[in-house]
């Protein structure tokens, strides 16, 4: 469910209806809505006092896939919006595979080694791999500043190889460099509305990038952009993940 409602909050100003926030109601009670750069949570019964209207969502969107994604993901206002816009604009695929940014709860090294075996087995040519480094600080402050549970991307190829950027440059490395425990894993592929010739033109540009140095300053200058919630001239891993034309297959 929908709820619509007004606030004191400034920096969203109301539209024709009198409202100037949208959020989403979970079966807990609780209402999910977007206060100036953060998703703020916050019971019915104390958005019930302000002048509020409720909307049933559609049941064509599969309602338990719906609650799935404002409850199972990492939430930003990024995916907020897109989940929203998704909704409004009647986007029931959008729904299909709600899981976008999942939440990493802790899993013991059998579970891991599993669900790795899992995961490379279904690795195909153009899949994108997003990762996080559990033992790295500098991993953690990547992912804090991208608002996501990711810090890292890479392309997969053909031979089960993966081509990114890493702090010693663009390299081809094995799959299995990620085979560790102290990495989480995610595998996202491309909608079938993304032509292969997309993908191999993708590849080949990274891999014409092979030896060049790592880019601090390109890095550094985009993770600013993301902190202070100006457009981006370069996705960041949690923006790729994101991407509409993107499905999260499974993650570790």
């Amino acid at each position: 469910m929908l709820v619509t409602f007004a606030d004191n909050d400034r920096s969203k100003k109301a539209d024709e209806s009198g409202f100037n926030k949208i959020g989403y109601l979970t079966r807990s009670g609780l209402v999910i809505f977007p206060r100036r750069y953060r998703l703020v949570r916050e019971n019915l019964s104390k958005i019930v006092k302000l002048p509020h209207a409720l909307f049933q969502i559609s049941e064509d969107f599969g309602t338990e896939n719906v609650e799935r994604f404002f409850t199972e993901n990492f939430q930003t206002l990024d995916l907020f919006d897109l989940g929203l816009s998704a909704i409004l604009n009647n986007d029931i695929a959008y729904f299909i595979n709600p899981l976008k940014l999942p939440c990493l709860s802790p899993i013991d090294n059998i579970t891991r080694g599993d669900r790795w075996l899992s995961l490379k087995a279904l690795v195909i040519e153009g899949d994108l791999l997003c990762v996080f480094d559990t033992k790295s600080l500098f991993s953690r402050i990547i992912s804090k500043v991208d608002r996501g549970p990711w810090s890292h991307s890479a392309l997969c190829t053909m031979e089960k190889t993966i081509i990114e950027a890493i702090t010693s440059g663009v390299c081809e490395r094995p799959l299995d460099v990620y085979s560790a425990s102290h990495y989480r894993v995610g595998l996202y592929r491309f909608r079938s509305n993304v032509s292969n010739k997309n993908k191999k033109d993708a590849l080949e540009f990274m891999r014409s990038k092979i030896g060049q140095p790592y880019s601090y300053k390109k890095a550094l200058f985009v993770g600013i952009q993301k902190f202070l919630h100006k457009p981006r001239f370069a996705p960041t891993p949690n923006d790729l993940a994101i991407h509409p034309d993107l499905d999260l297959i499974t993650y570790v």
